[in-house]
């Protein structure tokens, strides 16, 4: 889940009531507490349904408390409830031209959908995620962000991949094109790092379920590659390369008994 919707906003008074428990919410939520949070968010929002929404500052908090409210009812597992609330906050945000609050929403929406169906023990519904996941992408390159452009990418390129690994990749592998569109867009070395681990963490996957290794193009190597441009930008390794044996590019090679999933950011 991304962090909650920045409560800075200059069309509204600091004495205005919904303004003043949005605020409130917000501290709660960044000190763990989110009982607190989601009743003040509630209250917020109880308060802003008796507005004329078409006013751009009611309206665009509107759309924060939603999508708020929306990750409080994801962190106690109401994830019908938080679907219904981020949904709205996403349309909201399209209607109001609230770019950075509607990529939030959107990244909400598919990390909700996605730990429903894991916590349901069903298949999530693959193509409206891929949907889902493209939208960001979109929605990024109109912030104008380069960091959350690229990882709108990374993540729809995880999202393919693991289609492909639920499907036992009956698909070509490598899903080469989203990945490289992730590639593209790493402009520092921390994010270039980033790109490296997931395409590696991807390829290992695909040798497990397959229980085949290509010839070109080995996870072993990639995680080799991953851990020497790391070391040579005095990035840390992630702990996972560790459990494998690498604490550099010549480490020896341990075969990992379970894969991890990808973490979507």
């Amino acid at each position: 889940m991304t962090k909650p919707s920045n409560p800075s906003f200059t069309t509204m008074a600091a004495e205005d009531e919904a303004t003043r428990l949005h605020l409130s919410a917000f501290v709660a939520y960044q000190n763990d507490n989110i009982v607190n949070a989601q009743e003040n968010w509630e209250a917020s929002l109880q308060e802003l349904r008796n507005r004329d929404l078409s006013n751009d500052g009611d309206g665009q908090l509107y759309a924060k408390v939603l999508n708020n409210l929306g990750r409080c009812y994801f962190q106690t597992k109401q994830f019908t409830k938080a679907e219904e609330f981020i949904l709205k906050s996403a349309e909201i945000c399209e209607k109001l031209d609230m770019p950075l609050t509607h990529l939030m929403a959107i990244i909400n929406l598919a990390e909700c959908l996605e730990k429903k169906a894991r916590e349901n023990q069903t298949l999530p519904d693959m193509p409206r995620l891929h949907g889902i996941r493209f939208l960001a992408t979109e929605i990024a390159s109109i912030v104008g962000d380069n960091e959350r452009e690229f990882f709108a990418w990374l993540n729809l390129a995880k999202q393919v991949s693991d289609h492909a690994h639920m499907e036992g990749y009956q698909r070509p592998l490598l899903l080469y094109d989203t990945f490289e569109c992730a590639k593209n867009l790493a402009q520092t070395e921390k994010l270039y790092a980033r790109y490296l681990y997931e395409w590696a963490i991807h390829h290992l996957r695909a040798e497990i379920a397959l229980k085949v290794k290509s010839e070109e193009l080995k996870s072993e190597d990639l995680f080799r590659e991953y851990v020497d441009f790391c070391n040579s930008n005095e990035i840390e390794v992630y702990s996972f390369c560790k459990e494998l044996g690498f604490t550099n590019a010549t480490s020896d090679w341990n075969y990992p008994p379970k894969v991890p999933e990808f973490e979507y950011l």
